[in-house]
């Protein structure tokens, strides 16, 4: 079983324009929740049990780790 795991993995792992598409559509998932989240942000803290500044900081957490998630695709093409 866990060889034929690994056999899965490392055939994932030939197809790097996969792994590519598959990043890019967790970071826009999580932007786009983050997005919708965003519009009610006091709903969002109610209907969780949080405090509206705690709500607002994973707000923030969320889309920006979906952005960062992203860009980090595409390490050329930043500037740093």
């Amino acid at each position: 079983m866990i060889n034929s795991d690994r056999q899965l993995f490392e055939s994932v792992l030939d197809y790097p324009d996969i792994l590519l598409l598959l990043r890019l559509v967790v970071g826009l998932v999580f932007v786009v929740a983050g997005r919708n989240d965003l519009k009610d942000a006091p709903a969002f803290a109610k209907h969780n049990g949080l405090s509206v500044p705690i709500a607002w900081g994973l707000i923030i957490a969320e889309a920006s780790g979906g952005l960062g998630l992203s860009l980090a695709s595409f390490p050329n093409w930043l500037p740093w």
